[in-house]
């Protein structure tokens, strides 16, 4: 019996565990982390931001008035004129027939409202903000789009205007025909603007 058990094939099953090192990971040299760096190169200064910000209100048409009756190559509605100073509160066909008064409407808009959101830009230019690399530029072109309010109501959801009746209202983050100011943060982010000093 022992005989025939000896010539019964045996499977012989080992089970082992093998034991594996994780592979040792080779040191790789870090570049040096540069403080400020844009993701981008710059895009250009004031003239080449002006000359973007008039192709995408208007396709660069200085006489086009749309169905707001915002004006001219920027676009910009009689209120916002008026609140710009004297030399801007002209005709609609003056403003209309002066490329030169146009420029000069959008860079006084510039400036104001880079004084508007002085505390914004401070806070964010060069940062990353929902997934988008914030620069001067973008804030100032999200400006022109909803005004300041709107653009620090983009960075702070707790912002709300009080108006004169005691009401509160949160400002718009998009304008009439739906563009977000996100849009603008982002399409003109990149300018050098320091030819608004």
């Amino acid at each position: 019996m022992l005989a025939r058990l000896a010539l019964l094939p045996v499977t012989v099953v080992i089970v082992g565990f093998m034991t594996t090192r994780p592979p040792v990971a080779t040191p790789v040299s870090m570049p040096a982390v540069v403080v400020n760096r844009a993701p981008f190169p710059e895009k250009g200064d004031l003239y080449v931001f002006l000359d973007a910000m008039a192709f995408r209100e208007s396709n660069n048409n200085p006489s086009v008035v749309n169905r707001y009756g915002d004006m001219g190559k920027y676009q910009f509605g009689d209120n916002t004129l008026q609140g710009l100073g004297e030399q801007f509160q002209v005709t609609r066909d003056e403003f209309l027939g002066n490329t030169q008064l146009q420029d000069s409407a959008m860079v006084e808009y510039l400036r104001q409202n880079r004084d508007a959101l002085q505390d914004i830009i401070v806070q964010y230019d060069g940062k990353w903000y929902r997934g988008m690399y914030i620069t001067e530029s973008g804030i100032l072109a999200g400006a022109h789009l909803v005004g300041p309010q709107g653009v620090k109501a983009f960075f702070n959801p707790h912002f709300w205007l009080t108006l004169d009746d005691g009401t509160r209202k949160r400002p718009r983050i998009a304008d009439g025909n739906g563009t977000s100011v996100q849009t603008y943060i982002r399409e003109f982010s990149g300018y050098t603007l320091t030819q608004l000093n």
